[in-house]
């Protein structure tokens, strides 16, 4: 009995683990994902002002229509180079995907990866001791 307790729980487990490095790699996608705004709709017209008071100024005209594309400028003279500068402390090797969500020190996706394999195993075990192919202790 116990040992299926433990296999359902490493189950679990892993389930879980697979949906945190899910919900970690949406997240990093929604941030670098900027918000549209869509216009509310118009409100009611406001009600006449004091006699004498000057009003508020109108909508704008519709614009008009643009011009025919102007030829593009000559290049200006180059420029002298300037003096090299000092160096710099070296820095820490940046990595070579573009994902900067990192879980348990793994990309998401390798993350994934591993999290299918221990589900793949996880239940290739459970099938292994239900159908009890060895010999038992007696």
């Amino acid at each position: 009995m116990s040992k299926y307790l433990i296999s359902a729980l490493s189950l679990f487990f892993v389930i879980a683990v697979m949906g945190v490095v899910a919900e970690t790699g949406k997240a990093a996608d929604t941030k670098s994902a900027p918000a549209v705004q869509t216009p509310g709709p118009q409100g009611a017209p406001g009600s006449p002002g004091a006699p004498g008071a000057p009003g508020a100024s109108g909508r704008g005209g519709a614009p008009g229509t643009p011009g025919p594309e102007g030829s593009p400028g000559s290049p200006g003279p180059q420029g002298a180079p300037g003096a090299p500068g000092a160096p710099g402390a070296p820095g820490a090797s940046a990595p070579s995907g573009s994902s900067s969500a990192m879980f348990l020190g793994m990309d998401p996706t390798v993350a994934m990866i591993v999290g299918g394999v221990v589900v793949l195993v996880v239940i290739i075990s459970i099938v292994a001791i239900s159908r009890g192919g060895g010999e038992r202790a007696r």
